[in-house]
C-alpha cells in the first residue's frame, strides 16, 4: 500500500510541474522582451486557453542592477476579456521615514493598459495621464484575508457599475477588465545584497466575464472565468479571497478563508528536486533489468525451470570429449572359435613324409 501511495504522489509531482510548464509562458525580468534597456515599452500577449497565462519571474537580476535604480514598465495584454495580475511571490526592500511609517526602496505598481495608445508603445507618459496603483512592496502575506474592494468600472456611457458585485480581493492582486495592465517595477538605487533576498514572481491570466461555467471556461469566484486547466495547479490565478482556483470551492467556502495559497521557492526546489530524484530511480531500474536479462542467465549456475524442461537434458557419452572416447578393443578368437580349426599336420602324418613311400 505504501510503494501504490508514493507512486501516485510522485505521478501528481510530476503531473503539476508538466502542466505548468505547458500551460503558461514564462519570462525571466532579463529577458529583453520584458525589461528593455531601449525606450520602447515591451508588450506580453495573452492568448485562449492554455495560452491565456503568462508568469514573469526575478532570477538574480536585481543583484546584477548595481548602483544604479532600475525602473521596468511593460504592458500585459489580453484578448477581448480582462486581465489579473497575482503576486505569487515578492520580497521588496522597505525603509522609515522621519515620520516612522514605512516607506518602499523597491515597489510594483500596476495601471490600466490602453491598447491604442502610441505613446505608450514608446514608453513616452505624461504625468497625469496614468493612473498608478498603490505601491506594492514588503513580502507576501500567505495568511492574510483582508481583502480591498475593486473600484467601480466606467461604461462606454460613462456611468460607474460595480462589476464584481462587491467580491473583496487579495492585497496581492490587481484586476483590469479592459483587457491590459501597465506594470512598473522599480528598485532603488541602493545595491541589492545576496542576503537580502528581493524576489518577484507574478502571474498574469486572461478572464472572461460569466454568470455560470462555460465549456472550458469556470467559474472561480464572483463573475469570473478562467480555463479550467488553472484550477489546482499551484499557480493562484483569481483575485478573490473567498473562493480562489486553489481552494475548496462550493456553499461552505467561508469555512476555508485561510487567504490565497502561493507556490515558495523553497516548494519550486522541492519538486524540482523530486522530480529529477525520479527519473534517476527510473534510470537505476532500466540499468538493472538490461544487466539482469544480458548477464543474468549466463550467470546462473542453474538453468530456470521452464528452460530445464523445455530443453532434453544430454546423455554422459554426448558430452564427453572426444580425445576420451574408448578404441574400439582387439578382436582375439574365442575358445569355440578355437575348436573348430583343422587338425595339425603333425597328427595327421605322425611318421613323417617319407612313411607313405
Amino acid at each position: 500500500m505504501q510503494a501504490t501511495d508514493s507512486f501516485v504522489f510522485m505521478c501528481m509531482i510530476i503531473c503539476s510541474v508538466i502542466k505548468q510548464g505547458y500551460f503558461y509562458t514564462e519570462y525571466l525580468l532579463e529577458n529583453d522582451k520584458v525589461c528593455s534597456i531601449l525606450l520602447k515599452k515591451r508588450t506580453l500577449w495573452l492568448g485562449y486557453e492554455n495560452k491565456s497565462g503568462i508568469i514573469v519571474r526575478e532570477e538574480k537580476f536585481f543583484q546584477k542592477i548595481g548602483k544604479h535604480a532600475l525602473d521596468c514598465t511593460f504592458t500585459v495584454q489580453g484578448g477581448n476579456g480582462g486581465v489579473v495580475a497575482v503576486i505569487q511571490q515578492m520580497k521588496f526592500r522597505t525603509g522609515q521615514t522621519g515620520s516612522g511609517n514605512t516607506s518602499c526602496i523597491d515597489y510594483v505598481q500596476f495601471s490600466p493598459g490602453d491598447k491604442h495608445d502610441l505613446l505608450s508603445t514608446f514608453n513616452i507618459q505624461f504625468k497625469d495621464s496614468v493612473k498608478w496603483s498603490p505601491q506594492y512592496c514588503g513580502e507576501v502575506d500567505l495568511s492574510n484575508t483582508d481583502g480591498k474592494n475593486l473600484p467601480p468600472m466606467e461604461t462606454p456611457n460613462g456611468k460607474e457599475v460595480d462589476a464584481y458585485e462587491n467580491n473583496p480581493i487579495g492585497q496581492n492582486t490587481y484586476v483590469e477588465p479592459n483587457g491590459a495592465i501597465s506594470v512598473k517595477i522599480h528598485i532603488g538605487e541602493d545595491p541589492v545584497d545576496p542576503s537580502d533576498g528581493v524576489t518577484l514572481k507574478i502571474a498574469f491570466t486572461s478572464f472572461q466575464a460569466c454568470r455560470y461555467n462555460m465549456g472550458v471556461y469556470k467559474m472561480c469566484g464572483g463573475p469570473m472565468c478562467i480555463w479550467k486547466d488553472y484550477f489546482d495547479d499551484d499557480v493562484v490565478n483569481c483575485p478573490f479571497i473567498d473562493c480562489t482556483d486553489e481552494r475548496p470551492c462550493g456553499t461552505d467556502y467561508n469555512d476555508h478563508k485561510l487567504g490565497i495559497g502561493l507556490v515558495t521557492g523553497l516548494g519550486t526546489k522541492v519538486l524540482l528536486g523530486a522530480v529529477a530524484g525520479i527519473f534517476t530511480m527510473v534510470f537505476v531500474l532500466i540499468l538493472f533489468f538490461w544487466a539482469f536479462h544480458y548477464c543474468g542467465f549466463l550467470c546462473s549456475t542453474r538453468p530456470p525451470r521452464n528452460l530445464t524442461e523445455l530443453t532434453s537434458v544430454p546423455r554422459e557419452e554426448d558430452v564427453r570429449p572426444a580425445s576420451c572416447t574408448p578404441l574400439t578393443p582387439v578382436l582375439t578368437p574365442s575358445s569355440g572359435e578355437e575348436k573348430d580349426l583343422p587338425p595339425a599336420y603333425e597328427t595327421l602324418f605322425p611318421q613323417g613324409p617319407d612313411s607313405g613311400r
